[in-house]
């Protein structure tokens, strides 16, 4: 819109050329640029960093699921009366709590380190939702 307005100023005070203007840029406050090493290797290593706070929860899921179907536990309990969605709540309940463990610790160390403008729920949910 301010391209439109500037282009018909230029068009009505010199009406013998025909000027156009394409782009126009507004300046904008912004906050002074600051590198240091650190904040470029810990952005550059966040998800590394990441993959390996994920790791062990990831290697003793597989374990408990392979050692479950090794023993026949479920079956086991299930021919003892156990309900199937009890045994299926149970492992969910019991992961969620640990994700939900996991993603704060994950957040407290990189809100105070990396992300320090973002807001603490919404890192919060990105953390958690992406595990």
């Amino acid at each position: 819109m301010q391209i439109f307005a500037a282009n018909t100023i230029m068009q009505r005070n010199l009406p013998d050329s025909e000027p156009e203007i394409l782009m126009m840029t507004v300046p904008m406050r912004t906050p002074i640029f600051s590198s240091s090493a650190f904040k470029i290797s810990v952005t550059y290593f966040m998800s590394f960093f990441v993959v390996i706070t994920i790791m062990p929860l990831v290697l003793y899921t597989t374990y408990r699921m392979a050692y479950e179907r090794e023993t026949k536990i479920k079956q086991t309990l299930i021919a003892n009366g156990l309900n199937p969605v009890i045994h299926f709540l149970s492992w969910f309940i019991h992961y969620t709590v640990i994700n939900l463990v996991l993603s704060l610790l994950v957040v407290l160390c990189i809100k105070f380190s990396v992300f320090k403008n973002d807001g603490f729920i919404l890192l919060y949910l990105v953390v958690f939702l992406g595990y």
